[in-house]
Formats: structure tokens, C-alpha cells, sequence
């Protein structure tokens, strides 16, 4: 990451963390006890898009790397509902911040 980051930002960062893990989990480790790292990979350049892109961009990875990185083949609906939850937690800690 090279700087360090600012409260808000680390507690996104691992939010970031828990949600892939947990709730996007697109080979489902999470439901069979898998190894906890197994998103950890993708975690900086979601948190990247999180903080700096729009809905649209932050779907286009997650399924990009459902598609590509998996060879999956995509769950646009999940990955939705995903990209909207990590912007709803960067703006939720935006305004926690501002106040």
C-alpha cells in the first residue's frame, strides 16, 4: 500500500476483506471451512476501486475476476449486490468521518 493509511481507511480495508471472503466468495471457501487467505489476493485492487471508481468499474472487476482469474462463469447479480455493499460501506464511513 506505501503510505500509511488513515483509521477509516484501514477499517475499509478490512471490511473489504471480511466481504469477499464471506459474502462474495464466488468458489464458496467460506461455507467449507477454506483457507481464509483465498480472496486476499484481490483485496488491494478491490479497496483501490472501492475508494477511487464508480459502481460500474468495481462490478466489471469482480466479475472479471470470476471470469478470467476463476473460469467461472460470472455471477453478475451477486457481484452486484456485492459492488453496491462495498459503496455503501465507503460511504457509510465517509460520513462517519466527516462528523
Amino acid at each position: 500500500m506505501g503510505s500509511k493509511m488513515t483509521e477509516p481507511d484501514l477499517t475499509l480495508y478490512r471490511i473489504v476483506d471480511e466481504i469477499l471472503y464471506y459474502l462474495w466468495d464466488p468458489i464458496g471457501v467460506a461455507n467449507s471451512a477454506g483457507p481464509r487467505d483465498e480472496y486476499r489476493m484481490y483485496v488491494p485492487k478491490v479497496f483501490e476501486l472501492v475508494i477511487l471508481a464508480d459502481g460500474p468499474t468495481l462490478l466489471a472487476y469482480l466479475l472479471s475476476v470470476e471470469r478470467d482469474g476463476m473460469g467461472l462463469a460470472g455471477n453478475s447479480a451477486s457481484a452486484q449486490q456485492i459492488a453496491e455493499l462495498l459503496l455503501a460501506w465507503r460511504a457509510k464511513l465517509s460520513e462517519a468521518s466527516l462528523s
